[in-house]
């Protein structure tokens, strides 16, 4: 009876541990078929990866390339561009250059205009006139200001350099003494020479007096204190000089 028992139980035992075993087999089975489907995936993953990363790669190049290209030919046309300006530009014409009937604007400084002549097809009068520049004295130097001038375009020259004719001189000082009792201030006169007669200033005399240097006593005075024109006698500066001697 125990060894009908026993050999029952181990009957039973053997069923299990089969299949167990048949369970076993299939689960290392499904494993390994996972682990190789896994595998698969990731290769194929990392060749899509590659294939993107090189794809973008490309297309980075691409761009790069599509860049520099765009930039030489935006040179190019510049370039052209540019050059065509500057031919045109030769072709712009200023008239005779021509001082004002009074010149000179202030000490050593004179003003000079002309009208632009000839201006090639599709350029603006005024852009031309700022961009043109008019050889004075040697130099090449663009307009101070351009202004329309009923149908023609002007341009203006302030000019502050080999202007001689604009630099005159004080003559004949004179010594008028202190300007009052205790107030420490002398006055001296002198008369504006070297550049218009009396009665020819018109707009500039106050300028130019106040610009003209005077030198007196070992110092060189830049303005006189005060002006004043004649038409009849002309321009005269007056300095108020500080003197202890007049307290």
């Amino acid at each position: 009876m125990e060894r009908r028992q026993w050999e029952n139980d181990r009957q039973t035992r053997a069923r299990i541990r089969k299949s167990w075993e048949y369970e076993y087999a299939a689960y290392t089975q499904n494993i390994t078929r996972l682990s190789t489907e896994r595998d698969k995936m990731k290769r194929e993953w990392e060749a899509e990866h590659h294939r993107l990363v090189k794809l973008r790669e490309d297309f980075s190049r691409e761009r790069q390339e599509y860049e520099m290209e765009r930039r030489k030919w935006e040179n190019d046309r510049q370039k052209h561009d540019d050059e065509e300006r500057e031919r045109q530009r030769g072709m712009i014409q200023w008239g005779s250059l021509r001082k004002d009937k009074e010149p000179c604007i202030s000490y050593g400084t004179a003003r000079y205009q002309a009208y632009l002549e000839y201006t090639p097809p599709g350029w603006d009068t005024y852009t031309a006139c700022k961009e043109t520049p008019m050889n004075i004295h040697g130099r090449e130097v663009l307009p101070t200001e351009c202004r329309r001038v009923g149908s023609e375009m002007v341009g203006v020259w302030i000019i502050d350099f080999d202007e001689p004719s604009c630099k005159p001189w004080w003559r004949d000082t004179k010594d008028h003494g202190c300007t009052s009792r205790q107030s420490g201030i002398h006055r001296y006169e002198a008369h504006l020479e070297g550049y218009l007669e009396p009665n020819e200033y018109k707009v500039y005399w106050a300028e130019l007096c106040d610009t003209t240097p005077h030198a007196m006593f070992g110092h060189t005075y830049k303005s006189p204190t005060e002006c004043a024109y004649w038409p009849k006698i002309g321009v005269y500066g007056f300095w108020d000089v500080p003197d202890e001697y007049c307290r």
